[in-house]
């Protein structure tokens, strides 16, 4: 811990399954955890340091086995590897990129910590869907690896449909009056997506 380490997360730090204590906590460290990683969470994340005074400086100090990557800023939820043992996604969770004027960072699709740039990103089975941005003031997205039968919408929030959504192109609604309205995306007449879109 405290390493001054920067960077994606090492690879193959997590193949090695006689792994029993990995500590990088309050580093510098980015990317997402790596499938393997998973096998830390057998372990456990280590909650009980000792604080002592090295050269006048408190150290945190840990003599059970486990794991602590807290505190690493660009890490999914700033490195609370629990939740992701907790199975939440990574991509879309809060990090920290550091940017003063923005406090609503997200791990993006390229395990980025970036500012939110209002996208929703869906994984449907390995079929992934991104909706951006939200609020949207003059185009809206949706993109979709596999558009074949999907069909996109958007509609008033009394029901009335307001247009037909164009997929991996962009919609104008410039010129649609301000509030809320409701996309539902379709496949084979079943609903995949409803999200609510704020047009400002």
């Amino acid at each position: 811990d405290n390493n001054n380490l920067e960077g994606s997360l090492p690879e193959g730090l997590f193949n090695n399954t006689a792994i029993r204590r990995l500590f990088l906590h309050n580093n510098n460290l980015s990317g997402c955890y790596p499938e393997e990683s998973e096998q830390l969470c057998a372990i456990g994340q280590a909650m009980n340091p000792f604080i002592i005074e090295i050269n006048g400086e408190e150290v945190e100090v840990y003599f059970e086995d486990g794991f602590n990557m807290r505190n690493n800023p660009l890490l999914p939820w700033e490195g609370d590897f629990e939740r992701h043992c907790n199975g939440e996604d990574q991509i879309g969770a809060p990090c920290d990129a550091g940017n003063k004027s923005n406090v609503a960072d997200v791990i993006n699709m390229d395990c980025e910590c970036a500012e939110d740039d209002g996208t929703a990103t869906y994984d449907l089975d390995g079929v992934v869907i991104s909706i951006f941005p939200n609020p949207v003031t003059a185009e809206l997205v949706v993109e979709i690896d596999d558009s074949k039968d999907v069909v996109a919408k958007l509609y008033y929030i009394n029901g009335k449909e307001a247009c037909d959504i164009e997929l991996n192109r962009r919609t104008d609604l410039s010129e649609f009056p301000e509030g809320a309205y409701v996309l539902i995306i379709e496949k084979d007449n079943q609903i995949l997506i409803t999200e609510t879109v704020i047009k400002q």
